[in-house]
């Protein structure tokens, strides 16, 4: 269970989700769509979002203030959030002390 088909509809399913190329992806190259549960590259999942109506409202209306606005560095912050990278995660944890 290592590997799993990008964008595949269901085992014993010959359908792809939208945005899904159907070639094997690793576990741990896989992101997981949140709305349908299906897995992908993380090129496809944005295609995914982009594809699937109503799946990508983030970046649609990035889209939409970097079209209508003026202010150059609005449009540098959409530009940005616009990019398609690998999200990170970081996660931080307190120091604890021994007060003894």
């Amino acid at each position: 269970m290592n590997k799993k088909e990008c964008g595949q509809a269901g085992i014993g399913i010959s359908l792809i989700m939208k945005g899904g190329c159907g070639k094997e992806v690793e576990m741990e190259k896989a992101f997981r769509c949140i709305g349908c549960g299906k897995w992908f590259h993380l090129e496809c999942i944005y295609k995914h979002f982009e594809l699937e109506e109503g799946q990508d409202n983030a970046r649609y209306y990035l889209k939409k203030i970097q079209e209508r606005t003026k202010d150059n560095m609005t449009k540098r912050y959409c530009k940005k959030g616009l990019e398609r990278q690998k999200p990170t995660i970081s996660l931080s944890f307190p120091t604890l002390k021994n007060n003894i």
